[in-house]
């Protein structure tokens, strides 16, 4: 299949990871034998071409007049886009948009060209504007990674054509980042820091406890000692292989469980520690593959076992490693995608 890949693939904070998450879609795409194109869109709200010392005046003006203040960056972007899918003629089209007000306009014209729209969303559907949600109305398949949030789809979207696709990393570049090296953290967390992640790693604080968070400056808390700047790409790898604990913990509107997290930790050749979601134990075996925990006082007990059991942690983390590369490839989760998107 010929398939085009639209995202927001600049290292900006807020879009690095769809950024990441994207280029090895791309990429384990090409592995599996199709042709691929990509294109880097632009987000209005972040904007690179926009002065930092406008970007609070020009987001106040699209607070007011959002779908005015959008139209000409979204007629732009829907040429554009418009353009690459004639040039290219692509079977499919996947798209990531953050937020719009107007490109779900443009969705009618390019399925009439027999090209299938498939949009992804990495986030909760109560959390996106009223432009995402038209283009997730209009497209052909929504990829969801979490099950919890069907219903919402279904009740207060109207949507049934979602289909849930775990996350799953590409080994390919795990592995030729992989470095053995001595333990230099007993404990890491790498993530958004909010008051639900504070809350299970305040029962750490008697610990190695290190944490990487862009956002953290704007939380007054008293984990900032523990605070050690920002982490991703091959630096957040990096800090994986040197711990010999990884703490995740999930967004608190994430039910089911099976953040990206998940199955980095693992794949980075990584323990990991993480709370327990229903939909977990589908993806891999606590106490074989991961651990879990239900409170930050089980946290701060397993925690303790495993700083004091070497070998079984290290047992734990090869057989998550493991699990990762022969049922949670980006290239496994694919091939199953492309199956369904050919029924379509």
């Amino acid at each position: 299949m010929k398939i085009f890949f639209a995202a927001p693939i600049y290292d900006y904070r807020t879009t690095l990871f769809i950024s990441q998450y994207f280029m090895s879609l791309a990429r384990s795409s090409v592995n599996l034998g199709h042709e691929v194109k990509i294109f880097q869109t632009t987000e209005n709200m972040y904007n690179p071409v926009v002065w930092n010392v406008v970007k609070f005046e020009f987001q106040l003006l699209r607070s007011l007049f959002k779908p005015l203040v959008d139209f000409p960056h979204d007629m732009l972007l829907m040429k554009q886009i418009i353009n690459e899918v004639e040039a290219f003629r692509p079977d499919v089209l996947f798209l990531h948009l953050i937020d719009s007000s107007w490109t779900h306009t443009m969705l009618s014209k390019i399925r009439a060209k027999g090209v299938k729209v498939v949009f992804h969303l990495g986030i909760h559907p109560s959390q996106i504007s009223t432009g995402i949600k038209k283009l997730i109305q209009h497209s052909d398949l929504v990829l969801i990674y979490d099950k919890s949030y069907l219903d919402f789809y279904r009740e207060q979207l109207g949507v049934n054509h979602c289909y849930v696709m775990p996350f799953s990393c590409e080994m390919e570049y795990y592995n030729r980042l992989y470095q053995k090296h001595e333990y230099c953290y007993d404990i890491s967390f790498v993530g958004l820091f909010d008051t639900y992640r504070e809350s299970f790693l305040k029962a750490l604080t008697d610990f190695d406890l290190n944490i990487w968070s862009w956002n953290m400056d704007k939380y007054s808390t008293s984990l900032k000692k523990f605070h050690h700047g920002e982490a991703s790409g091959t630096k957040m790898i990096e800090i994986y292989n040197k711990s010999k604990i990884v703490i995740n913990i999930h967004r608190e509107f994430e039910k089911s469980g099976g953040n990206y997290r998940m199955f980095e930790i693992p794949a980075s050749k990584a323990f990991q520690l993480v709370d327990s979601k229903r939909e977990i134990s589908k993806y891999f075996t606590p106490g074989k593959e991961i651990d879990v925990f239900n409170s930050p006082e089980e946290l701060k007990a397993k925690v303790i076992y495993y700083l004091s059991h070497d070998n079984e942690r290290e047992k734990v983390a090869k057989s998550g490693y493991q699990k990762v590369l022969t049922q949670h490839s980006m290239s496994r989760r694919l091939h199953d995608l492309f199956r369904e998107i050919i029924k379509k």
